[in-house]
């Protein structure tokens, strides 16, 4: 009898996290099972360092974009470059597959879908590789190289960090955030940590329009922008940055009550879809109230991987997901920035803890190494 796969779909953070654990953890004894990874690039693209490579010639793209060679744990798997589309369940039967674009078909006894977000601007999900991402990155370095007046729609994480990335490349640009709501980030936060924000950027020159939107995005403007309340505001370029919405398009062939109101995927506990307990999902796309960052993964990972390990052994998936602590700590260019931890009294940092922990390195060093390679 042929061995059976796992296949993990997506090869972002949460999808490499499992990867690996279960790299390492899968039995050796018993029933074997190939390990794969489907993902659609031939590199890992470290997001938190996209805004940077979007803006600098730092050169980070050489370290950022890192490649899948060590992430299977003493080579215990593979990678498959393709693109999912949809996924096939066979009538009364355990697993199914999945289908890629070009009418392949991959089998798999477990599934994993951790297909992350889908992102617009200067890190929007780009379908054609590690030379589509670059052409994406130095597309939109010339454009922020040639503007004069820059506006950011959207005052999440993204926009102020690009906001910062600009500042520190460009001192004397106009840079301009119209945000929807009343403060900079969204609510979960308190208002004290927001304020402390808006606070910290003025002081670098970036201006905010709260209770405001910008619709429309056009490739080249007319030197001027007008927003949805009617304010009009010098612009020569501008950035969609509102942040990501679930990637989840391959999960319809399913159904629709896969989905929430909000196209996320509903999970049980234990991270498996309630209606097909050898499919899980993690990452961005899972419906639990939480924010959306990389700190929930080894969270996601740990849970996924010891349940199909149970699954494997004979035994009921028995540990579940019960979420963490809020954290965000935004950088504001290289050395400046804030940060908060939802923990205690609810703990708050500036320009001298935010660049030490993130600023600075951006996290890719400890991510090569989660990847199995040097920092």
């Amino acid at each position: 009898m042929s061995n059976q796969n796992i296949v993990i779909v997506g090869g972002g953070g949460a999808g490499v996290a499992i990867a690996r654990e279960l790299s390492a953890n899968l039995p050796k004894t018993g029933p074997q099972y190939n390990l794969i990874l489907v993902t659609n690039r031939e590199c890992y693209v470290h997001v938190l360092a996209s805004l940077r490579m979007a803006v600098s010639e730092d050169n980070l793209e050489d370290t950022a974009l890192i490649p899948y060679e060590s992430v299977f744990v003493n080579g215990n798997g593979k990678v498959k470059i393709g693109n999912v589309v949809s996924i096939e369940r066979e009538s009364g039967s355990s697993g199914g597959h999945v289908a890629l674009e070009g009418d392949e078909n991959l089998s798999f006894r477990y599934l994993v879908v951790a297909t992350g977000s889908l992102w617009e601007g200067p890190i929007a999900t780009v379908p054609d590789g590690k030379q589509g991402f670059l052409k994406l990155i130095y597309q939109w370095r010339k454009k922020f190289h040639d503007a004069k007046n820059i506006v950011i729609a959207g005052g999440g994480s993204v926009g102020l960090e690009l906001s910062g990335e600009l500042r520190d490349v460009y001192p004397d640009k106009k840079i301009t955030i119209v945000q929807a709501g009343s403060l900079p980030l969204n609510d979960v936060y308190p208002d004290r940590f927001r304020k402390d924000i808006e606070r910290r950027w003025h002081k670098r020159g970036i201006d905010f329009i709260f209770n405001d939107r910008v619709e429309h995005f056009p490739d080249q403007t007319s030197g001027s922008i007008k927003t949805t309340n009617g304010k009009i505001i010098e612009a020569d370029i501008v950035v969609p940055a509102r942040g990501g919405k679930p990637n989840t398009s391959l999960l319809r062939s399913l159904g629709d009550d896969v989905f929430d109101a909000q196209g996320y995927v509903k999970i049980a506990p234990t991270l498996q879809l309630p209606s097909y307990p050898d499919i899980f999902a993690a990452g961005d796309i899972i419906a639990f109230k939480e924010q959306k960052t990389l700190a929930k993964v080894p969270g996601h990972a740990a849970v996924v991987a010891a349940n199909i390990i149970s699954l494997v052994n004979g035994q009921q998936p028995k540990k579940t997901y019960a979420g963490t602590f809020e954290g965000l700590f935004v950088t504001n260019g290289k050395n400046k920035g804030a940060g908060y931890v939802s923990v205690l009294w609810g703990l708050t940092f500036g320009d001298t803890v935010v660049p030490m922990v993130k600023g600075k390195t951006l996290f890719i060093p400890m991510q090569r190494k989660a990847m199995g390679l040097s920092a």
